[in-house]
This record gives C-alpha cells, sequence and structure tokens, in this order.
C-alpha cells in the first residue's frame, strides 16, 4: 500500500487544511530509511518566466523542506533549532523575483508555529495573544510587494481559527454563527487589490465547509445536494475578476469528490470510468479563459493516479516507467500559456518530486540522502493533506 496516500481520508476529518503537507520528524540511526522520499507542492513564476517550485526531498528517513529554480535544487530550508516537524504550503514570487512558501515547524505536530521561507530563509509568524500554534499554508503578493499568507492561529495546531497576515500582521477571520474552527488554505488578490481567502470554517476540523472570505467578509460556498462537509485547496482569479476554487466535497462518511467552484457556483468533477473518488487540488487560468483543474483519481486513497481537467474535460498525466501511483498539489500557467503542474509519482515505497509541463512528466533532483537538516538526521512520517 503507498504510504503517503493512506492518510488522506483521516488528515481530511483531524487536522490539516488546503494542500498543506505535514511531516514530522524524528532522529534516526544512519543509514536507515533510504528509499527517495519527495514531493513538489507548490509553483510560481518569476517576471521573466523562472519556474520557483518549493516542497520536500530527501529519503523515507531524511526530509526536509527545500525548493528549485527551473528544475534544479537551489536549497533546502530550515525549520529552527529544536523541531522536529514541519509543513509546507503554497508559494509565491514578488515583483523583485524574490520566492515565499508558506508554512509551518515546530518540535511535535500539535504545537506547529506558522512561518514562511523568504528564498529560502525562515521567519516566524505571530499567533496572536492567547494563542501557542499555528500554521501558513497559502500565500500572495501584489504589485507593491504587500505579502499575503493565510492560514490559521489557535492552543494547538488542531484547533485552528481562521487568519491572515498581512506583511507579518496577523489578524483573525471571522468563522460564522456556530462555528470554532477554521483555517484559510489559498489567498489571491485581484487587480483592483480585493482580498480573496479561501478555506474551512466548521464546528470542528471533522465538520469542515468550504468558505472564502472577500476582504475579510465571510461566505460558505455550496456542496451539492446530499453532501455535508467539503474543503477548498487552491485558488485563482482571471483577469476579469472571476473567482476560481479548488476543492473537494463529500457526504458523511464518504470519500472526496473533486470539484471547483466559480464565482460561488459548484461544479463537481468526474473521477473517469471505474474510479470512485477524487481531489482537486490546483487551479490556474490562462489568457483565453481556460481553466485547468489539477488533481488526482483512483478506486481509493492508496492509489491515486495524477490527473487534470481542462475545461472540464479529464486526462491522466504520466507517472513514468518505474511509478504506479501519484498526486498534484499545484498549478500554473506562465505567460505563453504553458499550463505547468506540481506533484510526485510514486511506488509502492518511494515518492519522487516532480512537475508537467503541458502533460510532459519531469522528476526534480533530490538533496543527497542522509543531508543533514539543522544538524539532524530526520525521519518523515508523511500526511498529506
Amino acid at each position: 500500500m503507498k504510504v503517503p496516500r493512506a492518510f488522506l481520508l483521516t488528515v481530511l476529518l483531524v487536522l490539516e487544511a488546503g494542500c498543506s503537507q505535514l511531516y514530522t520528524v524524528q532522529p534516526v540511526p544512519p543509514g536507515s530509511g533510504s528509499a527517495p522520499f519527495g514531493d513538489a507542492v507548490s509553483l510560481a513564476f518569476d517576471a521573466s518566466g523562472n519556474l520557483f517550485i518549493g516542497g520536500v526531498t530527501g529519503t523515507t528517513a531524511s526530509q526536509m523542506p527545500c525548493y528549485w529554480g527551473n528544475g534544479s535544487l537551489v536549497t533546502t530550508m530550515p525549520v529552527g533549532t529544536g523541531n522536529y516537524a514541519f509543513s509546507i504550503g503554497l508559494g509565491a514570487v514578488d515583483v523583485s523575483g524574490n520566492f515565499f512558501v508558506a508554512g509551518s515547524v515546530g518540535p511535535v505536530e500539535a504545537a506547529l508555529l506558522p512561518c514562511s521561507w523568504e528564498n529560502g530563509a525562515l521567519s516566524y509568524l505571530s499567533v496572536g495573544l492567547g494563542n501557542a500554534a499555528g500554521m501558513a499554508i497559502g500565500v500572495a503578493t501584489d504589485s507593491k510587494k504587500n505579502l499575503y499568507l493565510a492560514g490559521g492561529v489557535g492552543p494547538s495546531s488542531s484547533s485552528l481559527n481562521p487568519s491572515l497576515w498581512t506583511n507579518g500582521v496577523q489578524a483573525n477571520l471571522a468563522t460564522g454563527t456556530g462555528n470554532s474552527w477554521g483555517v484559510g488554505s489559498a489567498v489571491v488578490l485581484d487587480a483592483s487589490g480585493n482580498v480573496y481567502v479561501g478555506g474551512e470554517v466548521g464546528v470542528s476540523s471533522a465538520a469542515p465547509l468550504p468558505s472564502y472570505w472577500e476582504n475579510g467578509s465571510l461566505s460558505i460556498l455550496p456542496m451539492g445536494t446530499g453532501n455535508s462537509w467539503g474543503e477548498v485547496t487552491n485558488a485563482a482569479v482571471d483577469s476579469h475578476g472571476n473567482l476560481y476554487f479548488a476543492g473537494i466535497v463529500g457526504a458523511s462518511g464518504s470519500v472526496p469528490m473533486p470539484c471547483y467552484w466559480e464565482n460561488g457556483s459548484l461544479t463537481i468533477l468526474s473521477v473517469g470510468a471505474g474510479n470512485t473518488l477524487g481531489w482537486a487540488s490546483g487551479v490556474a487560468v490562462d489568457g483565453s479563459g481556460n481553466l485547468t483543474i489539477a488533481g488526482a483519481s483512483g478506486t481509493s486513497l492508496g492509489t491515486l493516479v495524477p490527473c487534470f481537467w481542462r475545461n472540464g474535460s479529464l486526462s491522466f498525466l504520466p507517472t513514468g516507467p518505474a511509478s504506479q501511483y501519484g498526486f498534484t498539489n499545484a498549478a500554473a500557467v506562465d505567460a505563453s500559456g504553458n499550463v505547468f503542474i506540481v506533484g510526485d509519482v510514486a511506488t509502492s515505497t518511494s515518492q519522487a518530486p516532480s512537475y508537467w509541463r503541458n502533460g510532459a512528466l519531469t522528476l526534480l533532483p533530490q538533496a543527497s540522502p542522509g543531508l543533514a537538516l539543522d544538524g539532524r538526521r530526520v525521519e518523515g512520517n508523511r500526511r498529506l493533506h
């Protein structure tokens, strides 16, 4: 069974939100766990068309956050002294070409602190008065180099209130009447400077309602007939101001189904003949209005295959000659209209960070096995959401 995907539904109902990836790390003896293990989680382009990808590199026994530039590994990223858990969220490039990745780091999963990495350098974010933990998942910048990070803060990483940081200043977002939990998982800005945060609210993380905030004002998104929960995983806005969210919906106790919302209107996507579930994790719109949704579908959470929907039409992505499974985490379109999707391809024992350009697969290079992170070897137990 492919270990990373086995945790999908558990994590859906327990902790993480959006497309944040959570890794728990522990000291391990040298030489253990040599299978390749990595993931490409976020991507962004600078003004010159250079491609930046944030993610995780290493082996099953030694993982660390990192980023790539134009397909080459640039650097691993620190998690801070004494920390043995970290998450990786989305990425963005500002007008000066600085690459930001959202995330969180901490000694244990329950005590993560929100952070961001700028060109690989770690900075902590405030959790606000009375809070002790948090995570940053979504990130965006504007033409004035303002930096926006979406996530959540609270007494622990499993008890969060949705939050937005603007240039490091933290503000809570409303959860709505009767709700006491929430998280922001993606943030985008339109041409007029309106700030949209996609995410979830609910009575707890076990009952998420797909939601978004427009300049701080909360709206609950529709989930479709028979469905009782849903999540927003990613967001995009086109040149006309149309707002798109990718995500999942489902009924109580059911598997996820991929979907997207266009200006608040829900579309549930086909998972393909013979498949029973799926995930929508990335969304991108080109200059001609073509809509690409990245995701994965399959017959079980442990055997998902990467795919994308272009204007609603499903296509599967190659996983390479030695791979069986895969997943996607984000999508973007460059200035020439090329569609890029990031994620991973995997067998039952290994996982490789990857990206697809117009459907063609490229495997990303990884750091040497056993490379120290802040002077430690680390072991990862990836729990994807």
